[in-house]
């Protein structure tokens, strides 16, 4: 009986001699060389298509966020703008009502005698109490910087303790969504007066807008104020009842 399982090499070494063996074995150790390459190039080319892929997704995201704060500063900018204007106003307005105020004295006009001297009076106690709420309004804002880091982890963790499955793989999106909100929490208290929202958060990260707003109650139940005098401490909850009442569906 004819043996079917001769080794491929022995036809080879009794028709060709040695030459033919050394040439087979190198002509296989080649084909499987070139196999490797071509495995290899194809797997480099899927990595290059990756890497491509994630590299337009990354500038699309540093697009995105640069977009982001260059819209803020902006809006900042403005409002920063406005604000000097005001407090120049103020300010000149202010002296204009106590160089009146000198020359009425020395008329001998007094509050009692004359209304305008009471009207002018009064607009200096305003101007008096604005500075005084200055001070107030920006040592809440000072707060909120200092605490902004902790309160950030904080919420994130009450987030999932209490829906474990509702941020699923949108951890890092939703915590820079909350990051942001305490950044307009921060912004809107520092300068008393409410920032436009969407300059800091255009788009949520999770639709269910019920996650952001049940972190900020929860910051709201915690009263984390520390050492805010109660003056202080009105800002604080004016600006984070805002906050909550703009997440709202």
């Amino acid at each position: 009986m004819a043996n079917t399982d001769i080794p491929q090499w022995i036809p080879i070494l009794l028709g060709g001699g040695f030459v033919g063996v050394a040439t087979f074995f190198v002509k296989q150790i080649t084909d499987k060389k070139d196999a490797s390459i071509n495995s290899l190039k194809e797997q480099i080319g899927s990595q290059d298509k990756q890497i491509t892929n994630l590299e337009k997704l990354h500038q699309k995201e540093v697009q995105n966020i640069r977009g982001s704060f260059e819209s803020r500063i902006s809006s900042l900018e403005r409002e920063n703008s406005r604000l000097a204007e005001q407090l120049q106003e103020l300010t000149n307005f202010q002296n204009l009502l106590e160089n009146n105020l000198e020359e009425l004295k020395r008329q001998g006009i007094t509050s009692e005698t004359n209304p305008n001297v009471r009207e002018i009076l009064r607009n200096l106690k305003l101007l008096k109490d604005y500075s005084a709420t200055e001070k107030d309004h920006r040592a809440s804002a000072k707060w909120i910087r200092i605490r902004k880091e902790l309160w950030l982890e904080e919420m994130i963790n009450h987030v999932v303790e209490k829906y474990p499955e509702a941020l699923a793989e949108k951890r890092d999106q939703f915590a820079h969504d909350l990051s942001e909100c305490l950044e307009w929490f921060y912004d809107s208290t520092f300068y008393n007066i409410p920032h436009k929202f969407s300059d800091y958060l255009p788009d949520f990260s999770v639709d269910s807008i019920h996650l952001y707003r049940a972190s900020f109650k929860y910051l709201r139940q915690k009263d984390d104020v520390g050492d805010l005098s109660p003056t202080e401490a009105e800002f604080f909850y004016h600006y984070l009842d805002s906050l909550i009442q703009l997440l709202q569906d």
